[in-house]
């Protein structure tokens, strides 16, 4: 959900031919706590996209907080800090749009997913209706839309399940898909020193992805 009002708010400044959306997310949880609220909601500016947003994400009696996120900390307006409120104010963007350096040794093996095997579900009405929201918008925009996953885990049947159903819906609206997971081998991915855990590459593999990813672009 926040992608979508995140791709709307880039087409009010820019006009990208292509959008990329790494589909991920579709396998997350319906209900996430503040912490991550407010961290996908804050970086916006206030506007009626902004808005739409946090109703959208939010339950309404918890609204307020998110339309002036100074409001959360109302059960201790006597013990707050400078830094907090200096916080609450700060318009710095993220250097690395979300990027985390991780570096660690992840004793495993590269398991690519056979979605041969892997069972047929639907995707839930609320997965779809967003997807499907989203596809329009970027093609409204005379934009052309890229799906992508990372590297997941995919010793869990439910995630290959859900991305399963994921590219399924994107095959039909002649979406690119880029898999990782499937394309580990090919992309000479080193599971003792390319990942930090399971789920997620290390600095090393987030080069040799990006790097492969960059070409894919420059080439298509």
């Amino acid at each position: 959900m926040a992608s979508y009002h995140y791709i709307k708010e880039a087409f009010k400044t820019q006009s990208p031919k292509y959008v990329v959306l790494e589909g991920y997310m579709i396998c997350g949880e319906s209900n996430y706590d503040s912490a991550v609220l407010y961290d996908a909601i804050d970086p916006l500016k206030f506007s009626l996209n902004k808005i739409q947003m946090i109703n959208n994400l939010v339950e309404y009696d918890k609204r307020p907080e998110y339309y002036f996120n100074i409001l959360k900390y109302h059960t201790r307006w006597n013990t707050l800090s400078a830094n907090e409120i200096n916080l609450v104010f700060d318009e710095h963007i993220d250097t690395y749009k979300g990027f985390v350096a991780l570096e660690g040794k992840h004793l495993g093996e590269n398991l690519i997913p056979n979605y041969d095997t892997t069972k047929d579900i639907e995707l839930s009405e609320f997965n779809k209706n967003i997807l499907n929201n989203i596809y329009d918008l970027v093609t409204e925009n005379n934009a052309q839309l890229i799906l992508m996953f990372g590297p997941y885990n995919t010793e869990s049947s439910i995630l290959c399940e859900k991305i399963k159903a994921e590219i399924k819906w994107a095959k039909e609206k002649e979406i690119a898909v880029l898999d990782y997971s499937e394309m580990l081998n090919e992309i000479k991915i080193n599971p003792s020193s390319d990942y930090y855990d399971p789920g997620h590459l290390d600095i090393s593999g987030a080069k040799k992805i990006s790097s492969h990813f960059a070409n894919y672009l420059s080439e298509k």
